[in-house]
């Protein structure tokens, strides 16, 4: 038996796994592509206001990853590795702050016009997702 969360995704009780139930159904804006029929699933060719079938690419669920970044950032000269990753990871330091490193490597890339990350960037899949994990920091999965 599945029960729907109040964030729009149907808890299959069998896997536990967080289905997004929205991504369904076929729909004018979510199916068709310009390369395909206006009236059907580019992917699985069911029709506008069908189920999109099983194993289509449309029908989404949540999951959880970790995504780890390269970034060049600037410390004090005399730190060490045990410093730096202090720093970062127990002192006072928001997590938050990260971002600017982030954003700074982002905005270089673009300057650059070369905004792939590819070879500093690795993602790693942890786990199927579960109501809390949205829920703890007011996602909307929709969006």
């Amino acid at each position: 038996m599945a029960r729907r969360t109040s964030i729009g995704f149907r808890l299959s009780e069998s896997n536990d796994q967080m289905h997004l139930t929205e991504t369904y159904k076929v729909r004018p804006d979510y199916g068709p592509r310009p390369a395909g029929k206006p009236d059907e699933c580019f992917y699985c060719q069911r029709k506008v206001g069908d189920d999109h079938a099983e194993g289509c690419v449309m029908r989404k669920k949540a999951i959880v990853m970790r995504y780890s970044y390269e970034v060049t950032v600037l410390v004090p000269e005399d730190w060490d590795d045990h410093d730096a990753e202090f720093h970062r990871n127990e002192s006072s330091s928001c997590a938050d702050n990260t971002l600017d490193d982030l954003s700074k490597r982002l905005s270089v890339a673009v300057e650059n016009s070369s905004p792939c990350w590819c070879g500093d960037f690795k993602a790693k899949y942890l786990r199927d997702a579960e109501p809390g994990d949205f829920q703890k920091f007011k996602l909307d999965p929709l969006s």
